[in-house]
């Protein structure tokens, strides 16, 4: 037996999930936007004009004269994306640009389903440390026997994992807005880098795919892992409410300074992407997070990051709504 939902994700604040790809100089343009070079249809335009391919070839392996090329020559674009000032800083000097990740046949932007499964997991492992096994565990410093406890009752085979049992699909887009940013940080005082990424953010949008337990496989495990817990969507509402709002009260609470933003909490809200820092991604009361500030200093085993992270209008990076759906 299958119990399925449809899975919603409402993007709430920016965020930024990557596989390394990058938007290189060469591969766009800019003035007012952000504009991504379509090379087959203008390799296409350059092969049929004499001038203008002897112009290209002459300059093909001068990336700046490159660069100056495509902006008085290319009309051909794949899709344009709003521009940060500050991102424009960078890419006047031929910057590169981190990618957002796409389907690798549609190349339409996805939230891909391992994203909202391991903030599921992080989550779980949270809630059911707290309220099952905090004696147990709360000295316990090799993560992975942590780990194995909770979601496998102490096997190392992954086929005993609890999470086996779960499956998030990719979720897909409804609609969605991106913008090419350059974000900043929060540590205790305003500080800001010259060198930070410029990034391909996702800034608003919807998002639709689904989710189910399988409950067949999940009887299975627990006729001889009978002390690992019942998943279900209770329980994973529940420990999501418990985990983020935590961190979004931490995190709201610390920066005092009203220019910085915070969503409200919502259920069931979560934190992921690249700037969502440890702390979303660790355990409560276990968490041993390793700090280098820009200027060199060490900070080894803290309970939390000092960075907290911000668009260039000062919205706390990361923050996204999910919404379970009965289908049908």
């Amino acid at each position: 037996m299958i119990e399925r939902k449809k899975i919603v994700f409402e993007v709430k604040t920016p965020f930024f999930i990557g596989e390394g790809e990058e938007y290189e100089s060469i591969d766009y343009v800019f003035d007012e936007k952000f504009k991504v070079i379509d090379k087959s249809r203008f390799n296409k335009k350059v092969f049929e004009n004499e001038a203008l391919y002897e112009k290209f070839m002459n300059i093909a392996d001068k990336a700046k004269e490159l660069r100056v090329f495509f902006k008085e020559n290319v009309t051909e674009f794949l899709y344009e994306v709003d521009i940060s000032d500050r991102a424009k800083e960078v890419l006047s000097q031929g910057g590169n640009v981190k990618k957002f990740i796409r389907d690798k046949f549609t190349n339409e932007v996805i939230i891909p389903g391992s994203t909202i499964k391991g903030a599921i997991r992080t989550a779980l492992a949270n809630h059911l440390f707290h309220k099952k096994y905090y004696d147990e565990l709360i000295n316990e410093n090799d993560e992975q026997r942590f780990l194995n406890k909770i979601f496998r009752d102490g096997s190392k085979n992954a086929q005993d994992d609890l999470l086996k049992t779960l499956f998030v699909s990719d979720l897909k887009p409804k609609y969605y807005k991106l913008k090419i940013l350059r974000p900043k940080y929060y540590i205790k005082q305003f500080d800001e880098s010259k060198e930070m990424d410029v990034l391909e953010f996702l800034v608003e949008g919807v998002f639709e795919g689904e989710i189910y337990i399988n409950k067949n496989l999940l009887n299975k495990l627990l006729e001889y892992k009978n002390n690992l817990e019942k998943l279900s969507f209770n329980l994973i509402e529940e420990s999501l409410k418990d985990f983020y709002e935590d961190i979004l009260n931490f995190e709201s609470s610390r920066i005092t300074n009203p220019m910085f933003k915070f969503p409200n909490y919502e259920e069931f809200l979560i934190k992921i992407g690249l700037h969502s820092g440890a702390g979303a991604k660790t355990i409560k009361d276990k968490r041993d997070i390793f700090v280098r500030l820009s200027n060199g200093q060490k900070f080894p085993h803290q309970s939390y990051q000092f960075s907290t992270w911000f668009d260039e209008d000062n919205n706390a990076i990361g923050w996204g709504r999910l919404e379970f759906k009965e289908e049908g």
